[in-house]
């Protein structure tokens, strides 16, 4: 008897427990939004998100107006590199503007910054904000209760007013008090207050089931997200998830319209009491709701006890907590988010024309110290797999975007280069390898590109370089990519030869 019949048995349980583990952990996530800005529930207007957009400009034009202002400003020119001279520069920016690809082969670095800084141009001009959390916890604090009362019913009023001029970004959620003995009932009353607040202001019900009735501009915002704090214990996740399912049949919302983020930021988020990893049981409880994990690494840095002045996020125990996300949710549909992103980028003087050069010299020290931190700050949480972040403040976004573009462009020639070969070898293969190391290898050059192209590193002519069509990104299975390919050239070859 065959080897594959005397184990039959064992065989078919075997392909039973594959089959489940694959249904149960999606292998792809979809891609995060680049940050979120988190913003004080008190101070949260229809023209919040404007007002931000504005402040990015702002800042861009004050502290960096031009490439070289800008490299300067975030630490590209420190370890030894020289900041070039004024002729070098026009050189260069003739360059550019002439023939870019050009100066791309002549003067890669040249090209990058140049090519950073009018993406992170066009960028603040088009779409600067992602992603809000209007904040009940953090720099909100304790209020009294009607005073609370009041900042969820107005917020949930300006998102809606917001949504209906077209103004708002595209996720949009609040961050609760944390689901702790003595802050639940507050923050069970702030989501209620909430939620049938802007259920009442946008004047749309939908059947229940229907997920694709549901407008998402026009009257309504389009993701709706809620982020819980302070996620200790499983219960606390399974708990949220039941309120947003009652808020959701009260208003006749489709099931799930409502998600739902963790913050880790306390020990036994991490670890549960028999020392077992907790992350992946905490994101069951939500039910299917969890989308996002984020890491608190501040707050997490003082609950293991370290001091106030060495808990900024850059600890050995951060670094362990972001690896531990990307091991236990790495794979899985759940994005994962690093923390903020240092002090804020303010000067010492409010801006006004009276300043004097001194005092105009010191703003733009403070926010290129703060700019430089940033940067370095969330090159690192790329590098560690954390593609999304938090912001504060308008002035900190162009340095999240400078930092995404330049981690992804650094790297895109040599990812494009590999996945278009793997996608002409596959496509042309005669027996499709579905599970092997190209597979894994085309899996993970795809995310690359795809997370490139999000973020707004990439266009049109990169997409070139890879072989790939626009469309062709809203494919995020390499071997799904490959099949559709694989199909239009048999159907386009020719039926005498095939």
């Amino acid at each position: 008897m065959a080897l594959l019949d005397e184990a039959a048995l064992e065989l078919a349980a075997l392909d039973r427990a594959q089959i489940a583990r694959t249904e149960a952990v999606p292998a792809i996530a979809p891609l995060p939004p680049v940050h979120t800005v988190i913003w004080p529930a008190d101070r949260f207007t229809p023209e919040t998100v404007s007002q931000l957009g504005v402040e990015a400009w702002t800042a861009l034009a004050r502290y960096g107006p031009d490439p070289y202002s800008f490299g300067e400003a975030l630490g590209i020119y420190g370890d030894g590199h020289e900041s070039p001279r004024s002729s070098v520069r026009a050189g260069q920016m003739r360059r550019y503007r002439e023939d870019p690809q050009a100066l791309r082969r002549e003067d890669l670095a040249a090209w990058s910054l140049l090519e950073v800084h009018a993406r992170v141009h066009k960028r603040l001009q088009s779409r600067p904000v992602e992603d809000v959390r209007v904040d009940f916890e953090g720099g909100y604090g304790t209020r009294e209760d009607v005073e609370e009362d009041r900042h969820a019913v107005s917020a949930a009023e300006a998102i809606a007013v917001a949504a209906e001029r077209g103004t708002l970004s595209p996720r949009v959620g609040l961050r609760l008090k944390p689901l702790s003995r003595h802050a639940t009932g507050r923050a069970v009353r702030t989501l209620e207050l909430f939620f049938d607040t802007l259920a009442g202001a946008i004047k749309s019900t939908i059947a229940v089931g229907d997920r694709h009735a549901w407008p998402s501009w026009g009257g309504a915002p389009g993701e709706l997200v809620l982020t819980l704090p302070r996620v200790s214990l499983p219960e606390q996740v399974s708990t949220a998830a039941r309120l947003l399912e009652l808020l959701e049949t009260r208003h006749r919302w489709p099931r799930g319209r409502i998600r739902m983020e963790l913050v880790v930021e306390t020990t036994p988020a991490l670890f549960d009491e028999a020392g077992r990893c907790a992350l992946p049981r905490l994101v069951r409880a939500a039910g299917g709701r969890c989308v996002a994990v984020h890491l608190g690494s501040e707050d997490l840095a003082q609950a293991c006890g370290l001091a106030p002045e060495v808990a900024d996020g850059q600890h050995p125990l951060s670094d362990l907590a972001r690896g531990l996300l990307r091991l236990a949710l790495g794979g899985t549909q759940v994005t994962l988010s690093d923390d903020t992103t240092g002090p804020l980028p303010e000067g010492p003087h409010p801006e006004d024309p009276s300043l004097s050069a001194k005092q105009r010299a010191d703003n733009l020290a403070a926010v290129h110290r703060a700019w430089r931190l940033g940067h370095a700050q969330i090159l690192h949480a790329l590098r560690s797999g954390l593609y999304q972040g938090w912001d504060r403040h308008g002035s900190q976004l162009p340095v999240r975007y400078a930092a995404n573009h330049r981690f992804f462009l650094e790297r895109f020639d040599d990812a494009a280069a590999k996945l278009r070969e793997l996608l002409t070898r596959a496509t042309s293969a005669p027996v499709p390898d579905r599970h092997g190391d190209d597979a894994r290898r085309g899996q993970r050059l795809l995310d690359f590109v795809r997370r490139a192209h999000r973020c707004g590193a990439v266009g049109r002519t990169a997409l070139e370089k890879v072989g790939l069509e626009p469309h062709e990104l809203d494919q995020p299975r390499f071997v799904a990519l490959v099949a559709e390919r694989r199909e239009a050239a048999l159907e386009g070859s020719d039926p005498e030869l095939t």
